[in-house]
This record gives structure tokens, sequence and C-alpha cells, in this order.
């Protein structure tokens, strides 16, 4: 995970990740989505963490976060993302399914919502940064 250097997530602020931590119950459910981001979140998993009932982890969670839990899980997904494109060359729709997304579509609007530019971008982007250039193939090669 590429940490900014407030030590938080890339796409999460840093006000939001330390409220995030500051709160026992939601700071359990944070690092149990650390752990297991990549497979399918929901919120009674989430909520079942913390020992609360659904509704109840819902709103403590964004009255004492700021954001709704699902916001921070994608958050959170898009943030690994990134880091996953910025360090592999491992193809995008690998990177959205490795990091939780089921769908490539929701992927791509999600990282757009958060990180303000389309996954492919972002990517070509990165490479740009590091004087590096996206190998092309030929068709027949």
């Amino acid at each position: 995970m590429d940490i900014a250097e407030n030590g938080s997530p890339k796409f999460i602020g840093a006000d939001v990740w330390r409220r995030a931590h500051y709160y026992l119950s939601i700071r359990k459910t944070v690092q149990y989505l650390e752990r297991s981001f990549g497979e399918s979140i929901g919120l009674t998993q989430m909520a079942m963490t913390a020992g609360m009932e659904k509704t109840a982890f819902s709103r403590a969670f964004k009255h004492k976060t700021g954001v709704t839990v699902h916001e921070f899980i994608q958050a959170y997904r898009v943030s690994e993302a990134a880091t996953r494109m910025e360090i592999s060359d491992c193809s995008i729709t690998d990177v959205a399914f490795s990091v939780g997304f089921s769908n490539l579509d929701t992927f791509e609007r999600a990282f757009k919502r958060i990180a303000w530019d389309y996954p492919r971008n972002y990517r070509l982007e990165v490479l740009r940064t590091n004087c590096l250039t996206p190998v092309t193939r030929k068709p027949g090669k």
C-alpha cells in the first residue's frame, strides 16, 4: 500500500484515517479491511467485526469518520489498486479483481470518482513520470 506522508492510504484523507483508527470498534474493522480487502466485504462482516448491529455500525462509522463504510472500502481498494499499478505490470483488469472489485466497469467508475482519472490514464502517467514507455505490440508479433 502506498502510504501518503500523513500515514494514510493514497486516496483516504488523513483526518478520516486518523478518526478511523481512534475509535476501537472502528479500528478493528479497518484492521479487518486491511487483511481482507481483496475478498468480498460487506457491511454485515464489518459490523460483526466491531461487535455491533449493521445499522448502528453504519451510523457510528459515518458519524466517527465522516464517510460511509462503502465509501471507505472503495477508497481503500482504489488506493491499493493505484499502488499495484505503480509497482507491477499486471493488467488493469487483474489489478481490479485482486483488490476486491468483481466488475471492471465498477472499478473504473470508482477509480475515476476517487482518483479523478481513469485507471489507464493513471498508469500511463505513472509510466511517464518514471520515464518509461508502455510496450505496444503489433498484431501478429
